[in-house]
C-alpha cells in the first residue's frame, strides 16, 4: 500500500468529504429490495470474532428509505449484526439477542436517507464501537458484548423495509485508524491491506457471485436465485454528492 504522507492535502482541505474521482462512470453497485435478497458470505474462520477481538466494518452506501436493514452480520440470533435504522441510527446486535430492539447498542450518525456515504463502523478490544460518517467521527458506544459473525451483507427484518445501494464492502480483522480509512476513502482500488480480510468491489455487473479480492477466498452469492440483488451502474455525481 502507498503512505500517508502521499494523499495530497489539498484533498482534504478541499474536498474531505467526497468519493474518489477514479470510481468514473464504469461503476456498478447492487440493489437489495429490502425484503429478499442479500448476499452471503459462509464457511470462512477469518469472518468470525469473538467478544473482545477488533474488528471494522467500512461500506460506501445509499440508504434509500425507512429501515432494519443489516448491513452486515448474520441472520441467526446467536451471531450479532450491525443494523441501520430510523434514518439516523447505526445499531450494534449483540450475538443471541433478538430482533426487538432490547439490549441494542446505537450511534446517531445523522440523517442518511437517499444520501450516498462511506460508513466505517469499528469495535476495539475494549469493547468500544465507534462509527464514522464521511471520514468524520460520530460517537461511540460501549455493548456488553462485542463478537459477531460476519456472513451475510444487507438482509431486512420486515418485508416492507430495507432498500439499500451498496457500491462495496470491507471487513478488517483489527481497528482502521481515521489516517487509513481517510485514505482508503480517497482511494478506491489502493486500500489498507493490513488486517484486510473480506474486501467486495462489486465490480461484476452480473451474475450470482461478489468476488473477494482481500486474498482470503471470502466469495458472495446474491440470493435468493430467482430474485437476487439487481446490478446498478453508477453515475460519477451520485457517488459525489456525499454530505
Amino acid at each position: 500500500m502507498g503512505t500517508y504522507s502521499a494523499i495530497p492535502r489539498a484533498a482534504y482541505r478541499e474536498q474531505p468529504r467526497r468519493m474518489p474521482r477514479c470510481l468514473g462512470f464504469e461503476r456498478y453497485a447492487l440493489g437489495f429490495n429490502g425484503s429478499s435478497n442479500y448476499v452471503e458470505v459462509t464457511g470462512s474462520a477469518s469472518l468470525t470474532f469473538g467478544d473482545g477481538e477488533e474488528w471494522s466494518l467500512e461500506m460506501w452506501i445509499t440508504p434509500q428509505e425507512e429501515i432494519w436493514c443489516s448491513l452486515g452480520g448474520s441472520k441467526n440470533y446467536d451471531e450479532g449484526d450491525i443494523m441501520l435504522h430510523n434514518g439516523k441510527y447505526v445499531y450494534y446486535r449483540p450475538p443471541g439477542v433478538p430482533y426487538d430492539g432490547k439490549y441494542w447498542w446505537s450511534v446517531n450518525i445523522g440523517s442518511f436517507l437517499n444520501q450516498t456515504l462511506y460508513l466505517l463502523i469499528t469495535m476495539d478490544s475494549s469493547r468500544i464501537m465507534r462509527a464514522y460518517r464521511n471520514g468524520n467521527y460520530k460517537g461511540e458506544t460501549t455493548p456488553e458484548n462485542s463478537a459477531i459473525i460476519f456472513n451475510s451483507l444487507a438482509y431486512a427484518y420486515h418485508s416492507e423495509y430495507g432498500k439499500v445501494v451498496i457500491y462495496q464492502a470491507r471487513i478488517y480483522n483489527r481497528v482502521l485508524a481515521e489516517e487509513e480509512a481517510k485514505w482508503n476513502m480517497l482511494n478506491y482500488h489502493n486500500p489498507v491491506r493490513d488486517g484486510l480480510v473480506l474486501w467486495l468491489p462489486m465490480e461484476e455487473g452480473s451474475g450470482l457471485t461478489v468476488y473477494d479480492k482481500s486474498g482470503h477466498g471470502n466469495n458472495g452469492s446474491l440470493l435468493p436465485a430467482d430474485d437476487p440483488p439487481t446490478w446498478e451502474r453508477v453515475r460519477q455525481w451520485e457517488l459525489r454528492q456525499v454530505v
